[in-house]
């Protein structure tokens, strides 16, 4: 074990098996504990997946495969839709790795199985990604569909409710090559799409050949607007693309919009434009960074939180505030590109989680950390990127958006859960904030009876977490820091348990709510 040298609350996790381990997604489960999923490839290229899930601390609670007699699972994207269940996308394969089905998988908390269903007539569908809306009660798949070859793929939308039952599903076609790159909810009624467009044009045409649409839907596909992302015009044959990136929807449904162009300004580089617009997609304001020097391709993924942290590639964070103001931009791997990020997550705690793969040993990488920029132990000074602030324009759509109302069929299927898989774990970095018992006998709590408050003091507030748990063992409240009052009041009267944690010690408080 080594320390961290700033004393940021760090905890990095190596898992592996007698396999190669390849991950892919992770999310933060209602409890505050972490499901990701991860490919195993043995020897002989014989692949599976599995999920897995760890505690709140990054300790595995279990790992399950999940298996259909002959054939082979794989586990895509998952999504908790209310506490402890959580529903799967997959695919299912043949012993030649051909894909022959898509699945639905719906399984408790321990990783047993509730329900399966198969959908059929997808194999030409290739899926984006899912998103869930609590508001909204509804499961989307997005991507394309390919229906002749390369020159004719139509973006898709497939929406299902919590029990797995098909809601509807619509095509639409813009060009001769179109695939919807990301999606996000209205909180209250349909979607925005981001869509990449390929079309024919003429010689003496300014309108790009490859471009993005800005598409918005209503709660059943409906098309209320659509519009062209950007107003780079077709100056040299072959250039002046816009490439989709990711799609965020603000609470106040401002959308901000990521993408990537293959020129700015007649120069021949890509350049990635972060372009936040009302609810209508008229630009409010947008921001270009230059990948000259830095070599930044795309945008990976785009989070909110207080701002807004954008991972470009797979290694750094560009972070702005929610009005496109510039905050940061740091690189977020822990050694020398050794770890690849595929994946973070903003915590409800405030924490960040990182999912990555070790490349040298092909290892599973888990990063805890309450700070969004150097995450990991080696530290990385500030890099920076150019940025300046632009003007790109929407326009309305060129050619007609058209729409196709399908319906896709599905069955059950007998998927189960594979007893528990045995994944080693090391702990390769803990935070610098090492505490003694010593100074846990100096935390004073009180009073430990009380109607409504408890007090704590300590003079190292920043190096404790706290957690408070009632008496049958479930967490009721987090605190990422110390704090030096805490209101019980909305909690149930009773027992309580206050826990008092470094990242190497612990000392628990009892408490009576009156």
């Amino acid at each position: 074990m080594h320390y961290c040298a700033n004393g940021q609350q760090v905890v990095q996790k190596m898992f592996w098996s007698q396999y190669l381990d390849n991950p892919n997604r992770i999310i933060e489960a209602a409890n505050g504990d972490f499901l990701f999923t991860h490919s195993l490839i043995s020897t002989s290229m014989l692949n599976s997946t599995s999920l897995t899930r760890l505690d709140s601390t990054l300790n595995m609670i279990w790992s399950r495969q999940f298996v259909l007699p002959t054939q082979k699972v794989f586990l895509w994207y998952h999504k908790e839709i209310t506490p402890d269940t959580i529903v799967i996308l997959g695919k299912i394969s043949d012993s030649s790795n051909i894909v022959v089905s898509t699945f639905l998988l719906k399984i408790d908390g321990s990783g047993t199985v509730i329900s399966a269903k198969i959908l059929h007539d997808l194999n030409n569908f290739y899926i984006r990604d899912i998103i869930w809306s609590d508001v909204q009660q509804k499961m989307v798949l997005y991507g394309k569909k390919v229906i002749t070859g390369f020159y004719d793929e139509r973006m898709q939308i497939l929406t299902y409710d919590k029990d797995l039952n098909f809601l509807w599903g619509k095509e639409y076609a813009y060009g001769f090559q179109d695939d919807i790159i990301s999606a996000d909810f209205f909180s209250n009624n349909g979607l925005i799409l981001q869509a990449d467009v390929n079309h024919d044009i003429d010689s003496s045409s300014t309108e790009p050949c490859c471009g993005t649409l800005l598409i918005r839907i209503d709660s059943i596909g409906n098309e209320l607007w659509t519009k062209r992302i950007g107003n780079i015009p077709n100056l040299y044959s072959g250039n002046g693309s816009i490439h989709s990136g990711k799609i965020l929807v603000l609470d106040n449904h401002e959308i901000v919009n990521v993408y990537h162009t293959t020129y700015y300004n007649n120069s021949p580089k890509n350049d990635i434009v972060v372009q936040k617009t009302d609810s209508l997609g008229n630009e409010i304001n947008s921001l270009r960074i230059s990948n000259a020097t830095n070599n930044i391709h795309s945008c990976q993924q785009i989070i909110k939180n207080q701002n807004l942290i954008l991972r470009l590639n797979n290694f750094t964070n560009f972070i702005l505030d929610q009005n496109l103001n510039y905050i940061d931009f740091k690189r977020i791997v822990p050694s020398n590109n050794q770890v690849t990020i595929l994946d973070q997550q903003i915590c409800t705690n405030g924490q960040t989680v990182v999912l990555g793969q070790y490349m040298p040993s092909k290892k599973i990488s888990v990063m805890l950390t309450d700070s969004m920029s150097n995450i990991g132990c080696y530290q990385y000074p500030f890099i920076p990127c150019p940025y300046q602030t632009v003007s790109m324009p929407n326009t309305s759509a060129y050619y007609t958006l058209n729409t196709t109302s399908l319906t896709v069929l599905d069955s059950t299927v007998a998927i189960s859960a594979s007893s528990n898989w045995i994944l080693q774990d090391s702990l390769l970095c803990l935070s610098s904030t090492v505490v003694s018992e010593i100074i846990f006998d100096e935390i004073k709590v009180f009073p430990t009876m009380t109607y409504n408050k408890v007090f704590i003091e300590s003079s190292l507030n920043n190096h404790f977490m706290a957690e408070i748990y009632n008496s049958v063992g479930q967490k009721l409240e987090y605190f990422a820091s110390l704090p030096e009052m805490v209101d019980l009041s909305h909690l149930p009267k009773g027992v309580l348990i206050l826990r008092i944690m470094s990242k190497t010690h612990l000392k628990s408080f009892k408490l009576i709510l009156l």
